[in-house]
């Protein structure tokens, strides 16, 4: 009993010398924090990952960092939260960086995976853009309206480009669509100055149909050779196709491709 009694004794006192804050200041999914003037938040507390930005699914709109910032900027691959634990930065989150119109330049860590809708809307700063290799997927409207913007790098793991992603981008002349990219929506690369030297008809960019400028398809349609990818709406309202011919290796057709053609 006496045993008992004193391995008891030996765990409260072990208990007692435990820094009171150590289970207090534990971070859960969703809370966020600031390292160096930028915003993070906790998406999992298993893997220790974060995003940059306060938003997700709290409905933050807030950005990572004080809009008037200026200059360049970088985003580190890890960084450590209030509880002394390490985080891995994996994804830039929804608005993270909309309308922060003073930054020229940007440098993400290859840690990121994903950037998520909004983050860079309105980045009108901005002049190239260089994507980490992990990232595999560009959501709707991240660089909508980012008008300075001339060159964009994709990686080679992109694997889907959103609607209206890069639509607006009035300066964008130059970009490679790789080949490991299986889904592009719809208007993804509209009003940009590639599209605006595109001549009307359907749209072609390296081996991707993204739809047509101005003049609706109508009658008979053959897909061009070496086409894997059909944007979404790529042919939205053309009432007048009587058919259409796919070519050998088409790997995905997008969203609403052929809405309202009846």
């Amino acid at each position: 009993m006496k045993q008992k009694h004193l391995h008891i004794l030996v765990v409260l006192v072990a208990l007692l010398l435990v820094p009171a804050n150590s289970w207090a200041d534990d971070l859960k999914r969703g809370d966020t924090f600031e390292v160096d003037g930028i915003t993070y938040r906790v998406t999992d507390i298993y893997d220790k990952t974060v995003n940059v930005g306060p938003g997700g699914w709290s409905s933050s709109n807030d950005p990572a960092i004080d809009v008037e910032t200026k200059g360049s900027l970088v985003i580190p691959a890890n960084v450590t939260g209030p509880d002394g634990k390490e985080y891995v930065v994996n994804q830039v989150a929804s608005y993270a960086f909309r309308n922060c119109t003073g930054l020229s330049s940007i440098t993400l860590p290859n840690t990121i995976e994903s950037i998520s809708s909004y983050a860079f809307y309105g980045c009108t700063g901005l002049t190239s853009f260089k994507f980490p290799e992990k990232v595999d997927r560009i959501s709707s409207l991240s660089f909508y309206g980012c008008s300075s913007l001339t060159s964009v790098a994709f990686p080679s793991a992109l694997k889907e480009i959103g609607s209206l992603a890069f639509s607006k981008c009035s300066s964008l002349a130059t970009f490679t669509i790789p080949e490991s990219v299986l889904a592009i929506e719809n208007a993804a690369f509209k009003d940009t100055k590639w599209y605006e030297n595109q001549p009307k008809g359907l749209l072609y960019k390296d081996n991707v149909l993204l739809g047509y400028k101005d003049d609706k398809p109508n009658g008979r349609v053959v897909v061009k050779a070496n086409t894997r990818v059909i944007a979404g709406r790529a042919f939205d309202g053309c009432k007048e196709l009587t058919s259409i011919t796919f070519p050998i290796g088409l790997v995905s057709i997008g969203t609403f491709a052929f809405y309202n053609c009846i």
